[in-house]
């Protein structure tokens, strides 16, 4: 990797992030500052083939759809007693679906929070 010599005169603010700090990388050779993340990078390599394997991004954007779309039908075919203050469905996410129970009675949220929990789809 070769960086322009110019940005190692260059001072960094304050609020400069340490890793974006050029000369504090020059003036340290061999220290950690100069070592990659490594098992990050692996992490992410195994997470990478996985999801290939999977089938990519297509997969898991369908089956996002497929779970959000039951979820909002549960929601908008309750009578009620699931809301939400997102009644627009071009605004409605796929992935974090925000809806209150009985028009936000407590006793139930927290009833339906355990049970979730109990079940693992916390």
């Amino acid at each position: 990797m070769v960086i322009k010599e110019d940005l190692f005169s260059y001072k960094p603010d304050s609020d400069v992030p340490i890793l974006c700090d050029w000369m504090l990388h020059e003036n340290s050779p061999d220290t950690y500052y100069n070592t990659p993340a490594i098992f990050p990078m692996y992490i992410t390599g195994l997470m990478c083939a996985y999801m290939n394997q999977m089938g990519g991004l297509e997969h898991y954007k369908l089956t996002a759809a497929q779970r959000s779309q039951m979820l909002w039908s549960t929601i908008d075919n309750s009578g009620g007693f699931y809301s939400s203050k997102i009644t627009d469905k071009a605004y409605r996410s796929r992935i974090n679906v925000i809806f209150r129970i009985n028009g936000g009675q407590k006793q139930l949220e927290e009833a339906f929070i355990k049970e979730a929990g109990d079940a693992h789809i916390v």
